[in-house]
């Protein structure tokens, strides 16, 4: 079964595009709040200073994230849950201007111990 892509608001950048191995998983609620709240608004610059600033991507945006999807559910779903978040963030970043500079990069954090790097300039920001 063929999960579909998740929507963007209007004037956003795309939609998540996710991985075979996350199929499934996009269609959950939980996967739909992680990409609104990463896409747009505060939490799109959250990834912004974090990028901008040489941390790692999720250090200063998953607090959003715990606020709002119970933190159980990134560990109930056989770390599937932490790596499509990761792939989330790529996209986004990405279409932004940024690009992968370092991956699996430790950071002190309740449900992600580990995150991306990137660099880049801001090609659009809301």
């Amino acid at each position: 079964m063929k999960a579909e892509p998740l929507n963007q608001q209007p004037g956003l950048p795309g939609s998540y595009q996710p991985s075979n191995s996350h199929r499934q998983l996009a269609s959950s609620p939980q996967a739909h709040a992680c990409w609104y709240a990463l896409s747009q608004g505060p939490g799109l610059r959250l990834l912004v200073q974090a990028t901008e600033s040489g941390l790692p991507a999720m250090s200063l945006v998953e607090p959003l994230l715990v606020s709002l999807i119970d933190p159980s559910w990134f560990e109930s779903k056989e770390q599937l849950a932490k790596k499509m978040v990761g792939e989330m963030v790529f996209q986004i970043l990405e279409r932004h201007g940024f690009h992968l500079v370092a991956t699996d990069q430790p950071m002190p954090g309740y449900i992600f111990s580990h995150s991306a790097v990137y660099e880049g300039s801001v090609r659009s920001f809301p």
